[in-house]
């Protein structure tokens, strides 16, 4: 967020000699959450660049209004409890998580609250709390905990050279890194 900071002061001819920001006025606040964490999250810089370095200019002129930014946390949450979160669950509930209708509105999240309630886990926790966030329109919660889904999924295929149980999914942190990329992408084009 600093180097996008950065970019909107230099592209409107601001000084660029003082420390940079991390909450760039240019920004969706909703976005940057998610943004933020995700850069925190991912383990290497190469995982930081092959996610973050091709949506930088995306994330200029995002700030909107409310409205907007309740669109972009739903979005969120949906690809958190339908696409993330079924990564790495057992089919059975994965399944469940699929056939949800998407997380559009408080109706919808309270829909995918009862059904994400049913799932067992640790992994289960985060996802619940990422619908539990949506029925509550708590938007700034919704994107730090569908950072958390997100950041997990990826950290679950990073042990996948270590437990062939995980290894045989055939997948990779780099497998999830453009979902979470193209995540970053539809919420910078909700206009």
């Amino acid at each position: 967020m600093e180097l996008v900071d950065y970019i909107n002061r230099q592209r409107n001819g601001l000084p660029t000699d003082t420390p940079p920001n991390d909450r760039p006025e240019c920004t969706c606040p909703i976005i940057a959450v998610f943004v933020r964490r995700i850069n925190d999250g991912l383990l290497s810089d190469e995982a930081r660049g092959r996610v973050l370095g091709p949506v930088i200019e995306k994330l200029l002129d995002t700030r909107s209004t409310p409205e907007i930014e309740q669109r972009r946390a739903f979005l969120a949450a949906d690809r958190a409890v339908r696409t993330f979160a079924p990564l790495v669950l057992p089919a059975k509930e994965a399944g469940k998580l699929q056939r949800l209708e998407p997380i559009v509105n408080k109706k919808s999240a309270l829909d995918a609250v009862d059904v994400v309630a049913s799932i067992n886990g640790f992994f289960a926790h985060y996802v619940y709390r990422v619908a539990q966030s949506a029925a509550g329109y708590d938007l700034y919660n919704i994107v730090l905990n569908v950072s958390y889904v997100a950041i997990r999924t990826a950290a679950h295929f990073d042990y996948a050279t270590v437990d062939p149980a995980i290894g045989a999914l055939g997948m990779h942190t780099v497998a999830v890194e453009p979902l979470i990329r193209q995540l970053i992408i539809d919420m910078c084009d909700i206009k």
